[in-house]
């Protein structure tokens, strides 16, 4: 969710889905839109959403930071809120300025 949506797991509390795979989250006024809409079906988010949150955090985090300790992998969360900004940056369409009509001189 944070590499797709850029947000933190904190924002993310209650979130709800729209069918575009956009989310709502209380603190925005408008709907947070994926990155790569296709990422959300790639990941599976809207499956892996486990209706009890604790029960499936727990071995979760420590799957996670044994693989962490033993050097496996290397990741933070401001890492990943990082290169979504990156990400972000790179492939934000560059909006075209107007064309103004050239101003002839008599």
């Amino acid at each position: 969710m944070i590499a797709v949506y850029g947000k933190m797991p904190a924002e993310l509390e209650g979130f709800t889905w729209n069918e575009d795979n956009s989310i709502n989250i209380r603190s925005k006024k408008r709907p947070i839109h994926p990155l790569h809409p296709q990422w959300v079906f790639i990941f599976q988010l809207k499956e892996k959403q486990p209706l009890k949150k604790k029960s499936c955090w727990n071995p979760l985090v420590v799957s996670l930071t044994d693989a962490m300790n033993k050097e496996q992998i290397n990741l933070s969360i401001d890492g990943l809120i990082l290169a979504h900004k990156i990400r972000k940056i790179y492939y934000t369409p560059i909006k075209r300025q107007k064309q103004l009509p050239a101003l002839v001189s008599a």
